[in-house]
């Protein structure tokens, strides 16, 4: 499955993850500010990925407890949410 996290065409596959999930990113300009996290239900950021210089962020789900966490991707001064589930 994949979601759309938000209009400027982030999107999020697949949704429920297992081992992986990637995060595509819809951007012209990747830049130093651009950067996505995942977080937990208590708003513990598990990971983050910055720095980025392709379209696709994979982050590593494996290691993570069934349950819903939150994708945040943030551009600048913008930023956008949207939930993935991990299910082993």
């Amino acid at each position: 499955m994949l979601i759309q996290i938000s209009a400027i065409g982030q999107t999020l596959m697949p949704n429920p993850a297992n081992e992986m999930t990637t995060v595509s990113l819809n951007v012209n300009k990747k830049s130093d500010d651009t950067r996505v996290e995942l977080i937990d239900g208590t708003g513990k950021i598990l990971e983050v990925a910055s720095s980025i210089t392709s379209n696709n962020v994979e982050l590593k789900t494996a290691d993570l407890p069934n349950g819903v966490y939150i994708i945040k991707v943030i551009y600048g001064d913008k930023h956008h949410e949207g939930n993935v589930v991990v299910q082993h």
